[in-house]
């Protein structure tokens, strides 16, 4: 017996996790929106006046990987969504701004005294995400699911 695989249609855990990358990209965005509209005021009030003092050091290099790297992974959650190839290259283009955003507190010893007290987990948790999403969307386009 043959079986046909109809390339239409997407698994069912090819939503649940895109929908899960979709929502952590969402919260990403959220973050970087919130700190990026910050007064000074405000981000002391928020985070105290020690990291508003690490938040004026930090280079605008290391900014806009940030940013690149959150935009750049809402839009591949996008692509997964609409299950389009590009998802692959945008995730790539995310892990990188995420690196570049993340190298000056792994670099700069005024940035690694942010880390202290658990700090490093995200950098973890989001360099992992960017791994599995980098994965996962190469699979689905060897699978036939993303276009």
């Amino acid at each position: 017996m043959t079986k046909y695989i109809n390339k239409d249609s997407a698994p069912w855990w090819f939503w649940l996790v895109t929908a899960g990358l979709l929502i952590w990209s969402l919260v990403g965005i959220s973050i970087f929106t919130f700190e990026m509209a910050l007064s000074d005021d405000g981000y002391a009030a928020a985070y105290g006046e020690y990291m508003l003092d690490i938040r004026k050091r930090v280079p605008i290099w290391s900014v806009a990987g940030y940013g690149i790297g959150v935009w750049a992974g809402l839009a591949g959650a996008t692509c997964l969504l609409l299950r389009v190839r590009w998802a692959f290259r945008l995730y790539i283009l995310s892990f990188i701004g995420a690196s570049i955003g993340f190298s000056w507190y792994l670099l700069n010893p005024i940035g690694r005294t942010t880390l202290a007290g658990g700090g490093w987990i995200m950098i973890v948790v989001v360099m992992i995400l960017c791994a599995v999403s980098i994965g996962f969307s190469k699979h689905n386009i060897s699978a036939g699911t993303l276009r």
